[in-house]
């Protein structure tokens, strides 16, 4: 695997944003219009997105939860009960125990050089990159008080092959050092940080979402060492917070530090919610074979001419998970047009 490339924060960063201003990204939930980076609820149904209730189910807008832990290294401050990996798989629970923690570090370990926790996940299809959110990271921040989260901080990248990754740039507004005993964090100073938004006390469960199009001009991107439409690979990188590490536009980064227990950021469910869908064609040129993702419908369209397509509709198929060959004849260009949620 890769090295993790933390950024660490300059010295002389004097220029800070003022306090007491709301910034312009997300609330910490149910904030569908926010023009960033609006949550993602882990569940929907009758009793309102983002409530965990009976009623209610897993929201189906996610095809897919990661389902391997490909690599663990967390830092100190883990208790035993919050170093299992393997907690950070499947669909969200919205339980603040079924996480695992990636530890923290103090300002001694952090200035002798060592290295925040990380966890990288893999997943049972790769993602990629449509239009919005392709995928959500869910924590287990808690509301300390209206506006304030008790958030534990994380930069996210992704993998097509495991060794290369991309970091998403990330945003932080928070004007001043916090501790664990000030109030919490105020998730509309950050954008393209795990674990702003709240899913906890198996009561309200809303994630963080990414989208892989910001991605498109960072240089292993452009090289093709990450493939933004076979995503199989996402890295968690804890953020100690004390303004050791640094957002993309070099920002010091505060979170509610230093932490133990369950020290630094505690991850509890990624899931996909744009696939990577591959087709190919049969050896005898007849067939189509491809794997409707799950949730998903997809139509089977074909036209004569791209220099004036008429797509005709051929077949609708359910997005049930499972392969299928379709039969392919008379027409020049087939595609694949998928209803996205």
């Amino acid at each position: 695997m890769g090295l993790l490339s933390p950024w660490p924060a300059a010295a002389l960063f004097l220029l800070l944003p003022l306090q007491g201003l709301a910034g312009p990204y997300s609330k910490a939930l149910d904030d569908p219009d926010n023009a960033f980076d609006p949550p993602i609820p882990g569940y929907t149904g009758p009793d309102g997105a983002g409530v965990i209730s009976p009623a209610n189910q897993v929201n189906p807008a996610f095809v897919a939860w990661a389902d391997q832990v490909i690599a663990y290294t967390p830092a100190a401050q883990v208790d035993v009960g919050f170093d299992e990996p393997q907690r950070a798989l499947g669909p969200v629970t919205g339980d603040q125990f079924d996480i695992v923690s990636l530890g923290d570090r103090d300002a001694a370990s952090l200035a002798g050089g060592a290295l925040p926790g990380a966890i990288t996940l893999g997943f049972p299809l790769a993602m990629a990159d449509f239009p919005g959110p392709d995928f959500a990271v869910f924590e287990n921040a808690f509301e300390i008080a209206a506006g304030q989260t008790f958030a534990e901080l994380a930069f996210v990248e992704v993998s097509t092959d495991g060794d290369h990754f991309v970091r998403f740039p990330a945003v932080s507004e928070t004007a001043a050092p916090v501790v664990i005993a000030d109030p919490g964090l105020d998730a509309t100073d950050l954008y393209n940080l795990a674990g702003k938004h709240l899913n906890h006390d198996l009561a309200l469960s809303w994630g963080t979402p990414f989208d892989l199009g910001e991605l498109r001009d960072e240089p292993l991107v452009r090289s093709g060492m990450v493939d933004l439409f076979n995503i199989r690979y996402v890295r968690i990188v804890d953020i100690p917070g004390s303004g050791f590490f640094s957002d993309h536009s070099g920002q010091p980064i505060y979170d509610l530090w230093p932490s133990e227990g369950s020290g630094g950021f505690d991850l509890e469910a990624i899931g996909i919610l744009h696939p990577r869908v591959t087709c190919t064609l049969s050896p005898n040129g007849k067939a189509l074979r491809f794997v409707a993702p799950l949730h998903r419908v997809v139509t089977l369209q074909a036209c004569q001419d791209l220099r004036s397509p008429s797509w005709m509709n051929l077949t609708v198929i359910p997005g049930d998970g499972l392969e299928k060959i379709l039969p392919v004849a008379g027409y020049r260009y087939y595609r694949l047009a998928f209803q996205l949620p």
